[in-house]
């Protein structure tokens, strides 16, 4: 007779069904992901997923598949690069897990990715799985950048003006100008000063530390002023400092823009000891002198006009000569 052995397999099937829908979903995550995926072994590709093959401007996941070897997706002067780090992980030694690289489009033309690249066992074998982002937007962000800050940097420590931020007085940069203004012969040896007021005139620290201590507190106090600086050898400047609140790494700090004008102090200096001794020479004068604008008005009379004349010398300045 026929013997009949009937097992309840419905468990299975139910188990059967949920590694079913279970891997339907993630082959939805996977394949409708907008980060490129691919799987390759010793560099053949044998799995890509559409943002993939888009990425590399491929028109199907078949084509992908069908390239020799996963370099072609890598710019040519990246490839020992990007296979020193293969092999390294393919033999277990250490390897970054995640690094950036310029990829290669099906055109030729280039591009910036970010790979995660891990091993996973593909149909019982060892093979590489790399997740890829597009990230060429963000690295010509970064290259603006850097062309933009390499610009400024030329400005700056190329400026005949001095340049120096500090925090709480403590220095954290300089360019070569306020350096060589100050005496020193780097701007290294310029940031190892302890203090700012370091190169500034005793007489003169606590008037600008005030200043300083205003603004950070956001107080009303000049900007722009004049006062003595003093250099590395002890000996005296005049500088005009043009101050104003920054966030240097995160935190508020003072930028000091300066301007070396001994020279012109020095001779406004002379010029006003050459007026009060040419004024005390009128003022003592038997004779009445007087000297006129371009406007021919009166701009100074000695004090002898009083007894020549019986006026006092302002009741007559400002006056025309004519009168």
């Amino acid at each position: 007779g026929t013997v009949s052995i009937r097992m309840d397999i419905t468990d299975l099937k139910l188990q059967e069904e949920h590694i079913r829908r279970s891997e339907e979903r993630f082959r939805q995550l996977v394949e409708g992901s907008i980060q490129g995926l691919i799987v390759h072994r010793n560099h053949k590709p044998l799995y890509a997923n559409r943002a993939f093959a888009r990425m590399h401007g491929y028109d199907s996941v078949e084509e992908v598949v069908q390239v020799p070897s996963a370099l072609d997706f890598v710019a040519p002067a990246e490839h020992s690069r990007v296979v020193t780090i293969r092999d390294a992980r393919m033999q277990g030694r250490p390897a970054p897990a995640m690094y950036e690289y310029r990829a290669r489009r099906k055109d030729g033309s280039s591009f910036w990715v970010e790979n995660m690249s891990t091993l996973v066992q593909w149909d019982g074998e060892p093979a590489v799985q790399a997740t890829f982002i597009d990230i060429t937007e963000r690295k010509q962000q970064e290259e603006q950048v850097r062309r933009s800050e390499a610009r400024f940097r030329h400005l700056v420590e190329g400026s005949i003006q001095g340049l120096l931020v500090h925090r709480d007085l403590k220095p954290v940069y300089a360019n070569q100008a306020f350096a060589r203004m100050h005496g020193y012969a780097t701007v290294e040896e310029a940031l190892r000063v302890e203090s700012a007021q370091a190169f500034v005139h005793p007489d003169e620290r606590a008037r600008l530390i005030e200043n300083s201590q205003r603004r950070l507190r956001g107080e009303a106090a000049p900007s722009k002023y004049e006062y003595r600086g003093l250099r590395k050898d002890g000996s005296t400047i005049w500088v005009e400092i043009l101050s104003t609140v920054v966030r240097w790494d995160g935190e508020p700090a003072i930028q000091a823009t300066l301007v070396d004008v001994t020279e012109q102090h020095l001779a406004k200096q002379a010029l006003e000891q050459r007026e009060r001794f040419y004024r005390a020479l009128l003022e003592n004068a038997h004779d009445t002198v007087a000297v006129l604008d371009s406007d021919s008005r009166i701009r100074f009379v000695s004090a002898s006009i009083r007894s020549q004349l019986g006026y006092e010398p302002e009741e007559l300045t400002g006056r025309p000569a004519a009168e």
